[in-house]
């Protein structure tokens, strides 16, 4: 199932950058010697949904490659450009309020509910969503271990990774990172004990927050993130929406 997701809209105007900005939350870094802006960002937190964690941002920088015809190697730089949205959350939690079971591998079909819910949400129209580039994406599977789980993370406790980084989560949990993709391992009955009762105990029932929690126990969740370096390999450059074969990212995984 598809997790979180990363995408970058196409250019939008000036004006819709600013209904954007006028309801949301902008935050400025300033160099006071010179009175320049260092940074500036704009972030919502959009209500109507099970997960609140859905980040948004106005961006006016992007990155360009370049050769360097000096020294003939490629360089990369960030020059100014025409506002666009950067847009990542949970698809998974989205729709369902958590990541335990259920999901969609219909990308598709996802990120048009999704943008049509920002629309609504900020009262504006947005370029088409198969328009919109694809910087991140994750792919996930649950599988049930019962009690075995412990017994699962102990035997990774003392195994050597000769290729890869381990970091590990006591022992719930093995993280892998890396620069093209990143790899996940964990309880997702600590993880959710820990992180998403917190929030869900806000919206849902007692008796349906404890049903959640029990259903997770003894669940394994394995995640891969899928990167843009890994993306611009497969696709040649970052993808857009209409471009992603999920079968592509489930190679991955």
């Amino acid at each position: 199932m598809i997790d979180t997701i990363v995408l970058n809209s196409p250019p939008i105007s000036e004006e819709l950058a600013k209904i954007i900005e006028d309801v949301s939350v902008v935050r400025s870094g300033i160099d006071f010697e010179v009175g320049e802006i260092m940074y500036r960002f704009t972030t919502k937190q959009l209500k109507g949904t099970y997960d609140s964690s859905i980040r948004i941002n106005i961006k006016r920088e992007k990155y360009v490659s370049f050769k360097d015809m000096r020294t003939l190697k490629k360089v990369t730089e960030k020059i100014p450009c025409k506002p666009y949205l950067e847009i990542e959350c949970s698809l998974h939690k989205f729709f369902l309020g958590h990541n335990i079971y259920g999901g969609s591998d219909d990308i598709k079909n996802q990120v048009l509910i999704l943008i049509n819910f920002i629309e609504n949400e900020f009262n504006v129209t947005l370029p088409y969503y198969e328009e919109f580039t694809v910087k991140r994406i994750d792919y996930a599977r649950v599988y049930d271990l019962g009690s075995n789980i412990d017994i699962f993370f102990k035997g990774f406790s003392e195994v050597y990774y000769p290729r890869r980084e381990c970091l590990k989560y006591g022992k719930t949990g093995l993280y892998f990172p890396g620069t093209y993709t990143t790899l996940k391992l964990y309880n997702k009955y600590e993880e959710f004990r820990k992180n998403d009762k917190k929030k869900l105990k806000h919206i849902l029932s007692p008796t349906k927050l404890k049903e959640l929690q029990d259903i997770s126990k003894g669940k394994l969740r394995i995640e891969v993130e899928v990167k843009s370096r890994k993306l611009r390999d497969i696709y040649k450059e970052l993808p857009t929406v209409k471009d992603i074969n999920i079968n592509d990212i489930i190679k991955q995984f």
